[in-house]
C-alpha cells in the first residue's frame, strides 16, 4: 500500500482505477443522459432549480470528502478513510432518490404498488389522475412529485456514479493485500457494486417512466407548442399528435411522437381512410 495513498500502489495507478470505474458505471451515465435529452423541452419548473442546486452541493461536499482520501493527513489509514467517505455517500442517498419509498412500496400482494407500467395513458389526463389518486384506485405519484423526479435526474447520475467509483476503489485497495479479513471487505465490496449498479439503474428507468406518463397526460389533453392540436385524435392514437392535410384528393396525416419526433406519413384519398390508416403510427 503506497504511503499516503488509498490505492494499490504497484498496479494500476489511481487514475486507471478511476477510468476503470467509469467506465463500470457507464450503461448509468449514457441512460440518463439519453432521457434528459428526451426531456430537454418539457422542464419548466424554475421553482426547482433550487433543489437541484442544493442537490449539486451535496454532490460536491460528497466527492470532495471522498477525492481528500488520495491525500490524506499523515498517520491516517487511507482505506479508512475511503470506507468513511463510502458510509457518507450511502447515508446522503435521501437527497438524490426523491420518492425511493415509493420504488420500494408494496401492496399485500408483494406487488409494487407505484408501477409505471399500468396503462395510465388510456385512462384519463393528469387532471383525472390527480383527482382520484390514492383514493383506492390505484398508486401514482403526484404531478409536483414526478416534477422533483424530473429536476433530480442528472445529480442523481452524478451521486450513482460517485458511489459506484468510490467502491470501485476501495475494492482495489483491498484486491492485492493478504489475509482472510481483506479478502471478505473485497468480495462484499464488489457485492456492493453489483447491487447499487442494478439499482441505480432501476431507479433511473422507474423515473423515467413515471416522468414520461405525466408529460404524456399533460401534452395529450393540451397539445404541444408548435405542433398540431392534442383533443381526441391524438389520444385514439396513443398520443401521437396529429396534422392531417387533404389537398387535391389526396389526405396526408403526419404523425409526431411526443418524446422523440419520429414521423410516419400515411397517405389516402380519402379523409376517413387516412385517419383508419393511421394507426399505423402506434407502432413506429
Amino acid at each position: 500500500m503506497a504511503v499516503g495513498s488509498g490505492y494499490v500502489s504497484s498496479s494500476p495507478s489511481p487514475t486507471d482505477v478511476l477510468d476503470k470505474a467509469f467506465k463500470s458505471v457507464e450503461l448509468l451515465t449514457e441512460e440518463v443522459n439519453e432521457r434528459m435529452s428526451q426531456l430537454q423541452d418539457y422542464i419548466d419548473v424554475q421553482t426547482l432549480q433550487l433543489e437541484r442546486l442544493i442537490m449539486t452541493r451535496n454532490y460536491k461536499e460528497l466527492f470532495d470528502k471522498w477525492s481528500r482520501c488520495a491525500n490524506h493527513r499523515p498517520g491516517r489509514d487511507p482505506n479508512q478513510c475511503q470506507e468513511d467517505a463510502e458510509e457518507d455517500i450511502v447515508s446522503a442517498r435521501f437527497h438524490f432518490q426523491p420518492l425511493q419509498e415509493l420504488l420500494e412500496e408494496k401492496q399485500s400482494s408483494g406487488k409494487q404498488k407505484y408501477d409505471p407500467h399500468f396503462y395510465f395513458r388510456y385512462i384519463a389526463t393528469w387532471q383525472w389522475m390527480k383527482e382520484y389518486e390514492g383514493k383506492g384506485y390505484f398508486w401514482a405519484p403526484t404531478y409536483d412529485e414526478v416534477k422533483k423526479l424530473e429536476i433530480g435526474l442528472i445529480p442523481f447520475r452524478d451521486y450513482a456514479t460517485l458511489h459506484l467509483v468510490a467502491l470501485e476503489a476501495l475494492a482495489n485497495s483491498y484486491k492485492d493485500k493478504v489475509g482472510d479479513e481483506s479478502c471478505e471487505i473485497y468480495k462484499h465490496t464488489l457485492a456492493l457494486i453489483a447491487q447499487n449498479s442494478d439499482y441505480y439503474v432501476r431507479f433511473v428507468k422507474w423515473a423515467f417512466e413515471w416522468i414520461y406518463i405525466r408529460q404524456y397526460e399533460e401534452n395529450m389533453y393540451f397539445g404541444v407548442k408548435g405542433r398540431a392540436g392534442g383533443g381526441s385524435d391524438s389520444g385514439e392514437r396513443n398520443g401521437f399528435l396529429s396534422t392531417t392535410k387533404c389537398t387535391g384528393g389526396k389526405c396526408t396525416i403526419e404523425c409526431s411522437q411526443l418524446m422523440k419526433d419520429n414521423l410516419c406519413t400515411v397517405q389516402s384519398k380519402h379523409k376517413y381512410d387516412a385517419m383508419t390508416m393511421a394507426d399505423l403510427c402506434d407502432d413506429y
